[in-house]
């Protein structure tokens, strides 16, 4: 599916839920023909800002041994390395330094970034050039671990971080690192179908939530309407999930979104929808009735990313109106803005 890089980059920037602190790094998307550049050059901008207005600093504890008393003296470590004969001590301090863990991350993904292959030339001295600044910085090992978000020990402080953390995860979640060269690959995420599927899920949840006033946005669990038959019991069957739903006072609707390189299936030469897309919604509309008012005559709504061909149909369903219908997110961002508020109008 092509889907524009600048339109890639708003969707992630919906997602993360991160459009403010996408303007302080603002780059003209544009100019970049791969999502491995622009995120190069959104770190690098980010990374410029963070210096202008100083890398964020906390307390580290040190441990070493001193001449002087400082901090907390490790009595049993000065006893057994027979340091009071010496008069020095071994002692834990804190240092304020800059060699926290989130500046450790970009700085880590910065260097990584220097050994990716098919980087812009241009952006690969950029950085060179701006890594002096992270003297100070360790480089770590990465895992999913370190971009925890209670490791990161984020604050309001410094918020600015979030948007340029989220950048260099998904470089991380996306390179591959050759064992013998050292150099690493670059895996767009356009080039999964799963991660774009759960990709433009939350872009789509995200994007109503901010964008709209007349709904409010949320995630329905649904229990099935049964009735259990002797010693049965409901906690043996799934819950189901909405990827959206949105509630005014007058109106209710359940959209499952979807991402497939191909909309349709051929069954005989026949362009037929996914029957498991069209049970999904069908389960959804026909056990969350149960619960009365608006969910009775709620709306279902099939949105799949378009590809090649455009789809708009709709259908009722008893009381419950249906529609299967596309987004073309190859389109300028404008429209496409407002082609999604025209779906929930």
């Amino acid at each position: 599916m092509k889907i524009p890089i600048k339109n890639i980059y708003y969707l992630l920037c919906y997602a993360w839920d991160c459009l403010a602190e996408k303007e302080l790094v603002a780059v003209n998307s544009d100019d970049y023909h791969t999502l491995l550049d622009l995120f190069a050059k959104v770190l690098l901008n980010g990374c410029i800002n963070l210096i202008k207005q100083g890398l964020d600093r906390n307390y580290l504890t040190e441990s070493d041994t001193l001449t002087g008393i400082r901090g907390k003296i490790d009595i049993g470590v000065s006893i057994k390395k027979n340091l009071f004969i010496t008069g020095r001590l071994y002692c834990h301090y804190d240092e304020f330094h800059q060699n926290i863990l989130h500046n450790k991350i970009i700085k880590s993904i910065l260097m990584q970034l220097l050994k990716t292959e098919n980087l812009n030339q241009k952006l690969h001295n950029e950085i060179r050039s701006l890594s002096p600044k992270f003297d100070q910085i360790d480089i770590i090992q990465l895992t999913s671990k370190e971009f925890d978000i209670a490791q990161l020990q984020l604050h309001r402080n410094n918020w600015r971080y979030r948007f340029l953390l989220n950048v260099c995860r998904l470089i991380w979640e996306n390179s591959l690192i050759n064992e013998e060269t050292g150099k690493y690959s670059f895996y767009s995420v356009a080039e999964s179908d799963q991660k774009m599927g759960h990709l433009f899920e939350t872009f789509i949840h995200n994007f109503y939530y901010i964008e709209q006033k007349q709904f409010v946005v949320k995630r329905d669990y649904i229990n099935w309407n049964v009735i259990p038959i002797g010693d049965s019991s409901t906690d043996i069957l799934p819950r189901m999930e909405t990827d959206v739903s949105l509630q005014s006072q007058d109106k209710k609707i359940i959209i499952e979104t979807k991402f497939y390189n191909d909309i349709f299936l051929k069954n005989k030469g026949v362009e037929k929808l996914r029957s498991n897309h069209m049970y999904q919604l069908f389960a959804y509309l026909s056990n969350i009735a149960s619960r009365g008012g608006l969910n009775k005559q709620c709306e279902g709504i099939l949105l799949y990313a378009e590809t090649d061909k455009k789809i708009a149909s709709s259908f009722q369903l008893g009381n419950h109106k249906l529609t299967i219908q596309s987004i073309n997110l190859n389109q300028d961002w404008r429209a496409v803005h407002q082609d999604l508020l025209k779906i929930i109008e």
